[in-house]
């Protein structure tokens, strides 16, 4: 359990480092949005909700996980709300409402990596990008794939059985 004193220390310097000029672009999104802490599974470091019928955002909120403050790490939260950032700027809720829930998030959550680490010297890559969505093989041969292009190799993987079910 993390005490309330040391997240919100930690949400300060998130904010802080989010309105550095290198940053300034998430950082004014980032203060359109409330930032809620809430306990999740270890699996989830944070989430937004659509709506499920438009794909649009819904209650102009982030929700971060508690666990994630247990690393005392800022860098793991700029990252998550950069991130979550992504899906709404990407429209991924309303691109996402013909495909499969699962497989188009583990798609968006690829790209939006890849497209982060390129802001890893600017202090928002998280501590273990390991834990991280990304499919380092597919990335080689496609670098600039879309997350369309990565939700149909990652279907298909599922569908000759070559990838197991996520749930």
């Amino acid at each position: 359990m993390t005490n309330k004193a040391l997240i919100n220390d930690i949400l300060n310097k998130v904010r802080l480092k989010l309105f550095r000029p290198e940053l300034e672009f998430f950082g004014i999104l980032s203060s359109k949005f409330k930032w809620k802490v809430v306990k999740t599974s270890k699996t989830v470091n944070g989430y937004i909700l659509t709506d499920g019928k438009t794909g649009k955002h819904l209650f102009g909120t982030i929700y971060l996980s508690e666990h994630t403050f247990e690393h005392n790490d800022f860098r793991d939260i700029c990252h998550t709300i950069c991130h979550e950032l992504m899906h709404i700027l990407d429209n991924h809720g309303t691109r996402g409402l013909d495909k499969d829930k699962d497989i188009w998030n583990f798609a968006t959550d690829h790209v939006i990596n890849r497209d982060l680490r390129k802001l890893e010297k600017l202090g928002v890559r998280p501590r273990n990008f390991s834990n991280l969505v990304f499919f380092e093989s597919y990335h080689k041969e496609n670098p600039n794939a879309t997350a369309e292009d990565v939700y149909k190799w990652l279907k298909e993987k599922f569908e000759n059985g070559s990838a197991k079910k996520i749930k």
